[in-house]
């Protein structure tokens, strides 16, 4: 366990919601001597004090805030889930009660998973689908890549819910003072080894993953609202990291 924030004043209280997940499992085992970490979701994390339940559950969402400095959202329902009404009960009505228990008690920062989903459209351009196939050269802009500054193209209901998080922690940030990090996160898989060119360009490793989220929670209270693209340093990648690098120290590993 991680010293008491009693006596290291440094040390951040986390609450992370969805942490039986892939990215959740790591991020906890690498954050877990450095900060007070606590979670929230449908089962409990051995090692760890915890509250169960679902995100409707503001009751049992406002035990596990109280006390928290920072909130990690990971729990969602994934794009593989076909059944948008259950999207809408958990990433819309789910993230809307958190955002709101966070508010309610005190919390000073959201790192909310979003996703590279949201500029999904962008791979049916054909200038993205050069650099997908690895002819990034034949472009007369060799140096296209999608950023925040390019409007989102959702592919799909899942990465709409996405969009909803980011506005829902603007709001948040502007009118409630709460420190907010979006982190459009790339495609991560267990094997850490994409099947294809198209999954390749998009690919964001186990650890630099957890580093985003990590250099997320410890970013300068400065940092008021900001979304960034995550993935790793593919050969073939056409998202921008950018912002992430440069307001966050992102240095992708993999």
């Amino acid at each position: 366990m991680p010293q008491s924030s009693e006596h290291n004043p440094n040390l951040k209280q986390v609450l992370v919601t969805g942490a039986s997940g892939l990215i959740g499992t790591d991020l906890l085992d690498s954050i877990k001597s450095t900060h007070e970490v606590s979670t929230y979701g449908r089962r409990l994390i051995p090692g760890f004090e915890g509250v169960k339940g679902e995100l409707s559950d503001r009751a049992a969402l406002d035990t596990a805030m109280s006390g928290i400095n920072t909130v990690v959202h990971l729990a969602a329902v994934l794009p593989d889930i076909d059944d948008d009404d259950l999207l809408m009960s958990v990433n819309v009505n789910g993230t809307y009660n958190l955002f709101d228990s966070a508010k309610e008690n005190g919390a000073k920062r959201i790192v909310l998973a979003s996703t590279g989903a949201i500029s999904g459209g962008y791979m049916d351009d054909p200038a993205v689908k050069q650099i997908v196939a690895g002819n990034r050269s034949e472009l007369d802009d060799q140096s296209l890549m999608i950023s925040e500054m390019d409007p989102p193209r959702p592919a799909g209901i899942y990465a709409a819910t996405k969009i909803w998080g980011e506005a829902l922690g603007r709001y948040h940030s502007e009118v409630n003072g709460i420190s907010v990090v979006c982190l459009r996160l790339g495609r991560v898989i267990a094997s850490d080894d994409p099947e294809d060119d198209l999954r390749r360009s998009i690919h964001l490793s186990r650890r630099d993953a957890v580093q985003a989220i990590t250099k997320s929670i410890e970013a300068p209270t400065r940092l008021k609202f900001a979304c960034f693209y995550v993935s790793s340093n593919n050969s073939n990648r056409w998202r921008d990291n950018e912002s992430a690098r440069a307001n966050i120290g992102y240095s992708p590993r993999d």
